[in-house]
């Protein structure tokens, strides 16, 4: 009879291999697509979110929320200041941040600061609408990182958490939420995090 709810049963699992785990990934610096294969549930949100808290023993979403929410208003005050061609990026975004729902302004606090830091957002995470999983994964191996949120049209919201899937050292998030193009940089805290958990260097290029 198949689980409808294993939740529970993977993270108990994952919880008891946490030693052998970190002792491959940190010796032995094993190939992404091999630990995707040895371990498969450590690609999904969820325990994305629970290795990160084993390895550092920080709740990474809480965690990283407070401190956004603690600098926010400097941040803006940064951002408001910023000139050049990152400066216009910023000025839309910002002149719109009240319009939304908490959630979406801290998303959107988080795409101006990849700006300000001189970084594409475009270039990190992209949307698309209606099209296959393996056109996605296509598009993302030209890429050493990029998040690319799946949003097939006509769908129901699912509350499943997304899945990492990897194409040489690419991360693409694919979920069939369906949220706006400003809400996806919701998928930077797991990437970020598997990042971290893998002992992978930061790429220069995205």
């Amino acid at each position: 009879m198949k689980k409808k709810n294993n939740e529970r049963a993977i993270n108990e699992k994952m919880e008891k291999t946490f030693g052998m785990r970190r002792t491959e990934v940190v010796k032995d610096c094993p190939a992404i697509k091999d630990l995707l294969e040895r371990w498969p549930s450590l690609f999904c949100e969820n325990q994305i979110k629970e290795e990160f808290k084993r390895i550092t023993t920080v709740h990474l979403e809480r965690t990283f929320l407070s401190r956004l929410d603690k600098y926010t208003t400097k941040l803006l005050d940064l951002f408001q200041k910023k000139g050049g061609i990152a400066g216009t990026k910023i000025k839309p975004m910002l002149d719109s941040l009240n319009q939304h729902p908490v959630d979406v302004r801290r998303d959107i606090v988080i795409r101006c600061l990849v700006e300000y830091l001189g970084e594409s957002g475009e270039e990190l995470i992209k949307d698309y609408q209606d099209v296959s999983q393996e056109e996605v994964k296509g598009d993302c191996s030209n890429h050493m990182m990029k998040i690319s949120v799946l949003h097939p049209i006509g769908a129901q919201e699912t509350k499943d958490p997304c899945c990492l899937q990897l194409n040489n050292l690419c991360l693409c998030a694919i979920t069939g939420c369906h949220r706006s193009t400003t809400a996806s940089f919701h998928y930077i805290r797991p990437l970020l995090a598997t990042v971290s958990s893998l002992e992978l260097d930061d790429p220069r290029k995205i």
